[in-house]
C-alpha cells in the first residue's frame, strides 16, 4: 500500500473548517451534527490521504493548465484542495457550502 501523503490547511481553509462547526453546532444547534460532520470530513481526509488524484479536478477557465485543483463533496460543502506529489503532500484550500 502507498504511503499516506501529509495535509495541511490555509489559513482560509482553517477559518472555513472553524465556520462551518460553529454553525452547525451554535447557530443550528446541532452538536451532534456537528460531530457527524466532523467525522466525515476526517474520514474524507484519510480517503484523500490515500488516494490523492482520485477526486475530480476542479475545470476552470480562468485556472492555469500547470494549476490543479482537485475537490471532494462532503455532506453540504466542498473541499478543494491541491496534491503536490513530489512532496507527497496535499494542500486544503477552501471548504465552503454547496448546493448540490
Amino acid at each position: 500500500m502507498e504511503s499516506k501523503y501529509s495535509y495541511q490547511f490555509t489559513k482560509s481553509a482553517k477559518n472555513d473548517l472553524e465556520q462551518i462547526l460553529h454553525y452547525i453546532k451554535i447557530d443550528l444547534g446541532n452538536p451532534t451534527a456537528a460531530f457527524s460532520f466532523i467525522n466525515k470530513f476526517q474520514e474524507a481526509i484519510s480517503n484523500i490521504q490515500l488516494f490523492p488524484n482520485s477526486c475530480p479536478k476542479v475545470i476552470n477557465k480562468f485556472l492555469s493548465e500547470s494549476i490543479i485543483i482537485r475537490k471532494k463533496l462532503i455532506s453540504n460543502y466542498v473541499l478543494y484542495y491541491s496534491v503536490n506529489d513530489n512532496l507527497k503532500s496535499i494542500i486544503i484550500l477552501r471548504i465552503v457550502f454547496s448546493h448540490f
